[in-house]
């Protein structure tokens, strides 16, 4: 009951229409998975947060607190469309899991930077620091704090050699967005 209470996300049995690759990452509550849309080829990234996991506590105010991370996070991620933050394609959720589809991105800067010893070269330092700050402002702008930035939670995607880098901000789940009065 907690969860049709306090959200937004629907109640779907859609889960049959990905599938799913490979696991790619791990937190607290979830675990994301490289999937495939069976209709359409694009890989997406596919969140799984195991509800179970999120309320296993013996203390009611944190399971009600991890709920409202969780659709809070889907919430302000739906509401973000910026080329510097990771869109929310689709999300729903079963009775024993959310799902949060989201772009693929193919690997995190906590990755990126552990292939160079040396430090990234600084034209890239600077064009990173730039996207990620104007990724910030816009979130700043709408009146949301991420709370969590650091290279796990800034995704990667293109190549050095090529120079078409992109950066996107992810994981919401500690973001705030103080209430309208």
């Amino acid at each position: 009951r907690m969860w049709l209470q306090q959200t937004e996300i629907p109640f779907t049995d859609t889960t049959a229409e990905y599938d799913i690759i490979r696991q790619v990452g791990k937190g607290t509550f979830s675990s994301v998975y490289i999937a495939r849309h069976c209709e359409y080829s694009a890989p997406v990234a596919l969140k799984l947060i195991d509800k179970k996991r999120v309320t296993e506590t013996s203390d009611v105010r944190k399971a009600l607190r991890n709920v409202r991370r969780v659709n809070n996070e889907v919430n302000l991620m739906r509401g973000c469309r910026h080329a510097g933050i990771c869109s929310v394609l689709s999300a729903f959720q079963t009775n024993q899991h959310v799902f949060i589809i989201m772009d693929f991105v193919e690997r995190d800067l906590f990755h990126l930077l552990s292939g160079f010893p040396y430090g990234l070269p600084e034209k890239l330092q600077r064009s990173m620091t730039r996207i990620i700050a104007v990724s910030v402002a816009y979130l700043h702008g709408r009146s949301i704090a991420h709370r969590d930035i650091k290279p796990e939670n800034i995704l990667v995607k293109g190549s050095l050699q090529n120079g078409d880098l992109m950066v996107k901000l992810c994981d919401f789940g500690l973001s705030l967005k103080p209430k309208t009065m």
